[in-house]
């Protein structure tokens, strides 16, 4: 159980008007941890009066809910700051509230991050899931700073941090609305020399709906992916910084469209290899 004065881990979410439904599943999860010393803070940000209640009635079901609430809305980005200086864990680990933990993910991230202490962070394999919690594919994450270099390739709700190592970097930043984990993590390795690692095993189950973040803000999400890039890039003079956003956003766009289209070209031109070379062509 949790100790009374520090708990080993904070499981840092923040919440806006969050469906009950998924918001119950996330939490249950996370209360069937194998691992248990630790506290869920959730960061009530500004939700509408159905959500605040909801989330009073949770808090009273196990001492390690604990739920912190923002007046108004300002945001995921400083909502989870926000959470950061309350949160009492020697770790951090994040959960989105509509996503699932599976029941030995604490227990495994915190075995892998106290098993090398050259890590100051770590994630894990993930699942994708439909609205009604069914599997529908997955996601190979990696933490190579090559490959983050391009894409973000981590799934932040798997995340789990190194309080110290988050005091270090500066927390995230506020300037990003989308994106502030991709930024964190280029600034971690690229601007700290810290090292992120993956657990090898799928332990987190990513939602996808109509309703999430990445569904309706998609090009935003591009947008700050970018910026996330540029600021975490060394270069010399406002327009080196601007020159280069300018030509990452331009290749970064042109390759969502060819992403976005290569269904459509395999719909119309059921021929694989006749789709295949109009999709290169584009």
């Amino acid at each position: 159980m949790m100790s009374e004065e520090t708990p080993r881990i904070t499981v840092l979410m923040a919440v806006y008007n969050a469906p009950s439904h998924y918001l119950d599943e996330a939490i249950e999860s996370l209360l069937a941890q194998t691992f248990r010393d630790f506290e869920l803070l959730i960061v009530d940000d500004g939700s509408d009066e159905p959500t605040r209640l909801h989330l009073q009635l949770l808090a009273t079901r196990d001492s390690r809910i604990i739920v912190h609430r923002l007046k108004e809305n300002i945001g995921l980005t400083r909502a989870l700051n926000a959470g950061l200086e309350r949160a009492r864990g020697v770790y951090v680990a994040r959960q989105d509230a509509d996503d699932v933990s599976f029941p030995e993910r604490l227990e495994r991230t915190l075995a892998t991050l106290e098993g090398d202490p050259l890590l100051s962070a770590v994630g894990t394999q993930v699942s994708l899931i439909d609205s009604a919690g069914c599997p529908v594919g997955s996601i190979q994450c990696q933490s190579a700073l090559g490959r983050l270099k391009r894409r973000n390739t981590l799934v932040h709700g798997s995340m789990m941090f190194r309080k110290t190592a988050l005091e270090r970097v500066g927390r995230y930043d506020e300037r990003m609305r989308l994106s502030q984990d991709y930024e964190m993590y280029l600034r971690m390795m690229q601007r700290c020399g810290m090292r992120i690692g993956v657990v090898p095993e799928t332990l987190y189950a990513l939602r996808q709906h109509s309703e999430s973040l990445s569904s309706r803000f998609t090009f935003r999400q591009l947008y700050y992916s970018v910026l996330a890039k540029t600021l975490t890039t060394p270069l010399r003079g406002t327009w080196s910084k601007r020159l280069y956003f300018a030509r990452t956003l331009a290749f970064d766009l042109l390759i969502t469209h060819r992403l976005l289209l290569g269904p459509l070209v395999r719909r119309f031109f059921p021929d694989r290899r006749a789709s295949n070379r109009l999709y290169r062509a584009r």
